[in-house]
């Protein structure tokens, strides 16, 4: 039985693995998203993302693509490439202004460009939370 299906079966709170290397950050999102009402995990690098989404079997990945070891959007490979855990919805977080380009190649569900507003995140986990995935939600906030 995976962890998801514990927290579903239990209605424990969706968990949210937020991927970021910079600390401050990773520490924003992850208070923000518990204040939000969600459990979170996070990870400093593209590898440790990896690993903790098949360990942790989170129900989103907020992640940058600017990672260590292994960018955001390595890591979104292979996550999607997993059948552990390609159903997980994937927002990336990049500073990339053409976010629309950056969705049609990575195999990830949303994108927020940097600078974004906390509660354009809080808006797009609730509806990927909400459905079995969002493809290609977009949000460019600024």
């Amino acid at each position: 039985m995976t962890a998801r299906l514990v927290r579903q079966l239990t209605n424990r709170t969706a968990l949210v693995l937020v991927v970021e290397d910079d600390p401050r950050l990773a520490k924003l999102i992850a208070r923000f998203l518990e204040h939000a009402g969600y459990e979170t995990a996070q990870a400093a690098d593209g590898l440790e993302a990896v690993d903790r989404a098949h360990i942790q079997q989170p129900d989103l990945i907020v992640m940058d693509l600017m990672l260590p070891l292994l960018t955001g959007g390595e890591a979104a490979q292979r996550i999607k490439a997993d059948p552990d855990t390609s159903h997980i919805p994937i927002i990336a977080i990049s500073g990339v202004a053409d976010a629309e380009g950056l969705a049609e190649v990575l195999p990830i569900d949303g994108v927020l460009v940097k600078p974004f507003d906390l509660e354009d995140l809080r808006s797009i986990a609730a509806e990927m939370l909400n459905t079995a995935s969002a493809p290609g939600y977009l949000s460019q906030a600024g």
